[in-house]
């Protein structure tokens, strides 16, 4: 698996295989998922990354250690 980000579109793509892919499904959402000839799932690309983030306030505050972050956002 690689993770790859572009600062430039602010886009996280992550390759889970090297497969060839034939073809691209985007979601209304902005998430790309490229598939290989089987239907498997090779890769996602995650468009407007930090708006997302920021969105679902997912990203890390720095002031909160880990068992404070997860209780703020209610995770187990």
């Amino acid at each position: 698996m690689k993770l790859s980000y572009d600062s430039e579109v602010d886009a996280l793509y992550i390759e889970i295989s090297d497969a060839p892919i034939v073809i691209s499904v985007e979601s209304p959402s902005g998430v790309i998922v490229e598939l290989d000839a089987q239907g498997w799932v090779i890769a996602v690309e995650i468009l407007d990354l930090h708006l997302r983030l920021v969105e679902n306030d997912l990203l890390l505050d720095p002031t909160l250690d880990d068992a404070k972050w997860m209780k703020r956002n209610q995770i187990d």
